[in-house]
């Protein structure tokens, strides 16, 4: 397999897995909470005027970023959920997204 050939392979993979998320996410799957989980998201989301579906959904607005960083500092820091956990709890989001989020919300605050 040329390298060509290889990047094309893996980013065919990639699109597939993408495309996976994407579907289950239409299709309301999410994992349950634990009460821990239901109760941090409750009070970030009162916390910044949000409701729980925008925080889970794939908006960007600014507001909502700032309120999911706020919650990904909060599960990692405080109650030492993994990045996978995290992304389960925030709509199928991938651990490296997580990381993301947690790098920029850590230097934020």
């Amino acid at each position: 397999m040329t390298p060509e050939q290889a990047i094309q392979y893996h980013k065919k993979q990639i699109n597939i897995h993408r495309e996976a998320i994407y579907a289950l996410r239409k299709l309301g799957c999410n994992t349950e909470l634990t009460p821990i989980e239901k109760k941090e998201l409750s009070r970030v989301c009162k916390k910044y005027d949000v409701s729980v579906e925008d925080i889970v959904s794939v908006k960007r607005q600014k507001f909502i970023m700032k309120a999911r960083k706020e919650y990904v500092v909060l599960m990692i820091d405080k109650y030492h959920k993994t990045y996978n956990r995290v992304g389960e709890i925030l709509g199928f989001r991938d651990h490296s997204s997580i990381l993301y989020l947690y790098k920029t919300g850590k230097n934020a605050t």
